[in-house]
């Protein structure tokens, strides 16, 4: 989970200095709280993914930080597990 983004900073600083040339991130969930302003502005950071299980475009993040996450869609997933869920019901 991606809150404030601090600690993805303080990971991505540490990377960097340990010799990583840029940093990838991923969470289930992006609460990019406040804006995550820290997390925007750090440099190194390649790519930022998260899944759509937190509506991203209603958190207000202005476009130029919402142009750098990919959100991947979660419904497939709810979709099986529903399903399965349904036939084991009726079994």
């Amino acid at each position: 989970m991606i809150g404030s983004g601090t600690t993805l900073c303080r990971a991505t600083t540490a990377c960097l200095d340990a010799g990583s040339i840029g940093v990838s991130v991923g969470a289930t969930h992006g609460l990019f709280q406040d804006g995550a302003p820290s997390l925007f502005s750090q440099s190194g950071i390649n790519s930022i993914v998260v899944t759509d299980t937190v509506e991203i475009e209603r958190l207000g993040l202005p476009d130029e930080d919402l142009a750098r996450v990919k959100i991947i869609s979660t419904a497939h997933m709810f979709a099986q597990c529903i399903r399965d869920l349904a036939r084991t019901i009726h079994e």
